[in-house]
């Protein structure tokens, strides 16, 4: 017996359960989805955010100690012009 691809049969167990909706049931489960969807951008951001705060402040100390802007860009991502605002 051929193997199912887990995220295949995910996707297709999901779609099998909207079939059997009727549209005030699928017109809430589509709503559902939306919000899910919004959740997780929200979350993304605000990891992408605290990732940029904490390069800026590891950035700022390293400036202060005196290393090398290039040394700090290397390790933190940031351009030379965005450590030299700092």
């Amino acid at each position: 017996m051929r193997k199912i691809n887990p995220k295949i049969d995910l996707v297709f167990k999901k779609k099998l359960v909207t079939v059997n909706l009727n549209s005030k049931e699928r017109e809430y489960y589509e709503s559902e989805k939306k919000v899910m969807r919004d959740r997780e951008a929200v979350m993304q951001t605000a990891i992408e955010n605290a990732v940029d705060y904490t390069k800026i402040e590891i950035a700022k100390g390293l400036k202060a100690d005196g290393i090398p802007y290039n040394i700090i860009s290397k390790n933190t991502g940031l351009t030379i012009e965005q450590i030299e605002k700092l």
